[in-house]
């Protein structure tokens, strides 16, 4: 009778853990990533110096699990839980809530929400009120950019003219020729992007060189 109730309590203790395992890697991804209303916010100034010094982190993260979003059709934001990879100014918990404006209900100028797995590097500002607290870009996609690994390399996509590491074009070089196999790349590593209609990159910048001419700036 011990015998066999020692092997139950193992089979119990084996399917608990198993279970408990199952739920822990259990990806969420957010439920909607694209609807056709949009947000368009207008920002009057862009530059790189006031972002590094108003900035309260600049990191390259990833997406993690979706959390949830707030807001309805008239505006608001999504919440996914993200992991630094690399901090280059400031602080952030190894795991932080990060909010992207637009929800499963409304976008922001167009643009799709991420996804589980997708990496960016971001210059960061930390919101904190009585019931909600998340980090998130300073100026959406003006100062938050893709980043895609190709052949070992890592690159930053920026697809608006006025993004802020433009002003670093003297420091860094741009390797637009690169765009339309990075972009293949990004639709391979996320699917969604082959039913989107996406331009390629008129700025594309190495990670590593990227880090160098901030680190001069940052000191």
């Amino acid at each position: 009778m011990t015998k066999k109730l020692n092997i139950s309590l193992t089979i119990i203790s084996i399917c608990t853990l198993l279970l408990f395992t199952s739920c822990s890697e259990k990806i969420v991804y957010p439920p909607v990533r694209f609807v056709e209303d949009g947000i368009y916010y207008t920002y009057s100034y862009y530059d790189l110096d006031y972002d590094i010094e108003q900035s309260i982190a600049i990191a390259h993260i990833r997406i993690g699990n979706w959390l949830y979003e707030v807001g309805d059709s008239g505006g608001g934001y999504t919440v996914y839980e993200a992991t630094v990879l690399s901090c280059y100014k400031g602080s952030l918990p190894d795991k932080f809530p990060l909010a992207f404006d637009g929800n499963s209900k409304i976008n922001l100028a167009d643009s799709p929400l991420p996804t589980y797995g997708n990496e960016f590097f971001v210059f960061f500002e930390h919101y904190k009120g009585e019931n909600d607290e998340y980090y998130y870009s300073m100026q959406n996609e003006f100062s938050c950019f893709d980043v895609i690994k190709k052949d070992e390399e890592k690159y930053l996509l920026g697809y608006m003219d006025n993004n802020i590491l433009n002003q670093m074009l003297e420091e860094i070089s741009n390797y637009q020729g690169l765009g339309y196999d990075l972009i293949k790349t990004k639709k391979e590593n996320d699917p969604f992007w082959n039913d989107y209609p996406l331009e390629n990159p008129k700025y594309v910048f190495k990670l590593e060189d990227v880090e160098a001419a901030l680190e001069g700036k940052i000191g």
